[in-house]
């Protein structure tokens, strides 16, 4: 039981990462901070923690093909 409750523990705490990570990302703070407060030695893995945001995606494809 003890065990579940560990592994539980972890897994909620890494949600909350991406959480965090995802959030912090959508409103533009630079990843060296991101991967700062997340306490990661590489921005690589930094990025793995930050879901993709299809409003930006949309808009960087839209701001690159705007001239065809």
């Amino acid at each position: 039981m003890l065990s579940w409750l560990k592994n539980n523990r972890f897994c909620g705490l890494r949600v909350g990462n991406y959480t965090l990570a995802t959030r912090l990302n959508d409103r533009g703070i630079d990843l060296k901070l991101i991967q700062m407060l997340l306490r990661h030695e590489d921005e690589n893995q930094t990025l793995d923690y930050i879901e993709p945001n299809m409003k930006r995606i949309r808009f960087a494809l839209k701001e690159i093909y705007s001239d065809l």
